[in-house]
Formats: C-alpha cells, sequence, structure tokens
C-alpha cells in the first residue's frame, strides 16, 4: 500500500480488517490497454489467499504484445492487485507442512485491473517512512525467518514435555535422565537464543538507520539477509535434534514433533532463506562485483 497513489491505498484499505496476499513472481502477463492492464497468469505459493479480499500478482508489462523495458535493460514487472471474485484459485495445496497456510496457485484469467491497482515494488518509491526504508525481500526473509524460530522453540517445548513422561525402551530412567539428552537440549536451547537475539540486534540496528537516516545501506541490507537465513538454518538443526531425541514417538500424526518437523522443513525451502542468499552475500563481503539489488 506505500507504494500505491493514497487515495487508490484508501479506496482499498476502508475495511480495517482487510486481507491481501499475492505473489511477486512476475509469472502474469499485463498488456497495457491505456488506463487500464488485461492481465492474464497463474502463480504458485499463493499463501493466505483463501483468506483475502484481494489478490496480488507480479506481471510482465506489455505493449503491444512485446515486454516494455526498464532505463537498466530489464522488463518492467509489477504487481497488479485484483478483487478475489475476480480470481481463479486450484485446491492443490496438498503438502507435507505448513498445511495451514493455504498456499495454493491461483490464476488472473483475462481479467482487467486499473493502472492505479499496480505498483513497481523495485523501482517506485514508496512513502518516507523508516518501515518502508527496509528492503522489500528483506523484510519477508524476516518474517521467514521468525515463523522458523518459533518452530524451534516449540520443537524445545514438545521434547521437554516428553522427556519427562517416556522412558525409552531398554532403559530404566526416563529420557530427561539421559546426557545425551540433556546435553542436546542445553546445546539447542543456547544455538536457537544466539539467533534470535542476533536476528534482533541487526534488525534493530536496520531500524535504527532508517529512522534517522531515512535509508538502510547494502551493507546492512545484506546482514539481514545474512541473519535471516543463519536463523532458518538453525531453527531446523534445532527441530532436527529434538525430532531425533524423541525416537520412534515422534513419527505418530499424535505427536506434535512430527508437524513441527514437517513444517520447519518446508519453511526452509522458502527462496529468502535458501543457500543463494548467502552466495551473494558472500560475494558482497569479499568485495566482487555483482548485482546486489536483491538484498
Amino acid at each position: 500500500m506505500a507504494y500505491l497513489e493514497p487515495a487508490t491505498a484508501r479506496d482499498l484499505c476502508r475495511d480495517p480488517n482487510v486481507i491481501f496476499a499475492g505473489v511477486f513472481a512476475p509469472r502474469g502477463r499485463a498488456a497495457d490497454l491505456g488506463d487500464s492492464y488485461r492481465v492474464d497468469g497463474r502463480w504458485q505459493w499463493g499463501s493466505g489467499s483463501p483468506h483475502a479480499h484481494y489478490i496480488m500478482g507480479g506481471c510482465t508489462i506489455l505493449m503491444d504484445g512485446q515486454p516494455q523495458l526498464l532505463p537498466s535493460g530489464m522488463p518492467d514487472a509489477q504487481m497488479l492487485i485484483a478483487p478475489r471474485a475476480d480470481v481463479e484459485f486450484a485446491d492443490n495445496w496438498d503438502v507435507m507442512g505448513l498445511c495451514g497456510t493455504g498456499s495454493q496457485d491461483f490464476a488472473f484469467n483475462g481479467i482487467t485491473v486499473p493502472k492505479a491497482r499496480s505498483v513497481a515494488l523495485l523501482t517506485a518509491k514508496p512513502l518516507a517512512r523508516p518501515l518502508y526504508a527496509f528492503p522489500v525481500f528483506g523484510l519477508l526473509a524476516l518474517g521467514v525467518a521468525s515463523v522458523m524460530l518459533g518452530l524451534g522453540t516449540a520443537a524445545i517445548r514438545e521434547l521437554t514435555i516428553l522427556a519427562a513422561a517416556k522412558t525409552p525402551e531398554g532403559h530404566r530412567k526416563p529420557l530427561a535422565a539421559r546426557s545425551r539428552t540433556q546435553e542436546d537440549v542445553a546445546e539447542a536451547t543456547v544455538m536457537l537464543s544466539a539467533a534470535r537475539s542476533h536476528l534482533r540486534e541487526v534488525t534493530a540496528a536496520a531500524w535504527d538507520d532508517a529512522q534517522h537516516e531515512g535509508i538502510i545501506a547494502v551493507d546492512r541490507k545484506r546482514d539481514l539477509r545474512m541473519a535471516a537465513v543463519h536463523a532458518a538454518r538453525t531453527s531446523v538443526r534445532t527441530v532436527d535434534m529434538m525430532y531425533a531425541l524423541a525416537g520412534g514417538t515422534s513419527v505418530y500424526r499424535t505427536s506434535p514433533l512430527q508437524r513441527i518437523f514437517r513444517d520447519v522443513h518446508v519453511a526452509s525451502q522458502h527462496m529468502q532463506v535458501a543457500s543463494p542468499v548467502l552466495e551473494t552475500a558472500g560475494r558482497h563481503l569479499l568485495g566482487l562485483e555483482g548485482d546486489y539489488a536483491q538484498l
């Protein structure tokens, strides 16, 4: 909303409970009709779309059938906003984890979208407020990492409850009395806490820059992305450790640990916390030339 004209944003947000969902990836094609676009496209990973009032889809802008190019030479890609009634949904979110996100496919099939309801997230300037100084993908990465940290915390909690009640086969003492359990729970707790603290520290520093400088430097954006990936990887390791400690109990659907295990591994597949992010950050740390806009 920070990228739209104020009148358009106010119109879309008249209901304070309005929900938006969407996907930035420019999988759609938007033909320029003058005051509007004719849009076709299908997107995956439409998280939250079953509950949304408006759906957004990234599109390449076309003029006379050809992509419009930016001064950089890259195709013009924008997010277009359509009311739910104009969008077709595929009931295909049949997955191993994060089942509750409702991340089904959705499609715009020849619908018309006014130009006022389109935003260029990578080239347009948003409102001059601290939150909008944050990089769009950096904010997204922080959200993914935060969910994963929560899953790590839940895994430790569930294992702690189980360890007090379960006596493993062939043992006389409960799981909590085993030295391996004690060591792994201690290690997981401190490493997860450290990852969370680092993420908060880096985010706080970026927020301070945004408030006082109005911009966030590339170095700080890089640090945000690295902290998010580190938190994600630490969360996966934490959950794996707790899942393994629980033994056969963790495989049953009655065990919260199996759901946490599935959820954290699906979350780890998100491109914003994937290995290529660290590759880009590493290039920047080493002083190599590269395209760092995605940070």
